[in-house]
């Protein structure tokens, strides 16, 4: 994992020649020597990145971009309110649609799939935390989301049970990233689990609200968000459908129109669907006759040929 591959050579040209004509010389050298290695670059340019070396490039967080719109975009300020509801396409009241996504991702998916993998984080190191704007429901269907769309999936550490973004001071240059740096919370033990140092000595503090996130509180509660992610990463593995380079197509992505705002792609012979909004809705699908749900978050039903998804809901028809 290559931190800010673009910026290899200095004042290099407007498409990066001498810093793709280094990686390209060392996956040369990665081919012959380390054959099994895989290149991932911290980059978000695909179109250059996939076709001079790399493997997989991050779809990364910048602000506007149709990766933010999906689990921030967020009103107001993150120093003075944690949990932030924003714009984005998964929370519930944003009346955002997926086009916004869609309208950047897919011409360079188009582009680059062939080339290698355009992959997606929960969040990263320099990322606000998801928590900060979306709601636990919310997180599960933009998790849904993200592990059945093409690309080899990225989860932040602590990502999986809900950690919270803390407003902190900057630390060493950290900036607003600092609160997205804190200690994985393991238990109800000192610094929740992560030493048993006095906190002072702790370089970054774990969250001390009595809520605080766990993975002990929630390891045995099959409702909980950390089960969640271990189901719907279970249920990705057992199915080539959903493997990173399967085939990939948007079958319904309307235009928002009040809470109206689904999304439904195919990945093999598997149709995902997924309604972020607050209230159930019906979509006009042609479904195979013999399709059936295969796993669902909240609710969903198949009628004829119609589809009614919940409030909240995302389901996997195969």
């Amino acid at each position: 994992r290559v931190d800010m591959a673009s910026s290899l050579v200095k004042n290099d040209t407007k498409n990066k020649k001498y810093t793709c004509k280094i990686w390209r010389n060392i996956r040369d050298m990665l081919d012959v020597e380390y054959p099994e290695a895989a290149l991932i670059a911290e980059w978000n340019g695909p179109r250059m990145s996939l076709k001079n070396g790399f493997d997989m490039d991050f779809y990364l967080e910048w602000g506007g971009n149709g990766y933010s719109w999906l689990m921030r975009n967020y009103d107001g300020t993150m120093d003075s309110n944690p949990h932030n509801i924003g714009k984005a396409y998964f929370c519930k009241n944003s009346g955002t649609g997926i086009d916004k996504f869609l309208d950047e991702y897919l011409p360079t998916y188009k582009a680059t799939h062939k080339d290698g993998l355009w992959c997606f984080i929960t969040c990263n190191h320099d990322t606000i935390r998801p928590s900060a704007g979306l709601t636990v429901e919310e997180l599960r269907l933009a998790y849904a989301t993200l592990f059945t769309l093409p690309g080899a999936p990225f989860v932040y550490y602590g990502d999986e049970i809900g950690m919270r973004y803390l407003p902190l001071p900057t630390k060493e240059g950290g900036y607003f990233r600092t609160g997205s740096r804190t200690p994985m919370q393991w238990d109800d033990s000192a610094n929740h689990g992560f030493s048993t140092a006095d906190a002072k000595d702790i370089y970054l503090p774990v969250d001390t609200a009595e809520d605080a996130p766990t993975v002990a509180a929630q390891a045995d509660d099959p409702a909980s968000l950390l089960n969640s992610v271990k189901s719907l990463l279970a249920f990705r593995h057992a199915h080539k459908d959903l493997n990173s380079d399967a085939p990939f197509k948007v079958l319904y992505a309307p235009k928002a129109k009040d809470d109206y705002r689904p999304f439904v792609w195919q990945r093999g012979d598997l149709i995902c669907a997924v309604n972020p909004a607050g209230v159930s809705i019906e979509l006009p699908l042609e479904l195979a006759e013999d399709l059936k749900i295969q796993y669902t978050i909240g609710q969903a039903e198949i009628v004829n040929d119609t589809l009614s998804l919940g409030a909240q809901s995302f389901v996997i028809l195969g």
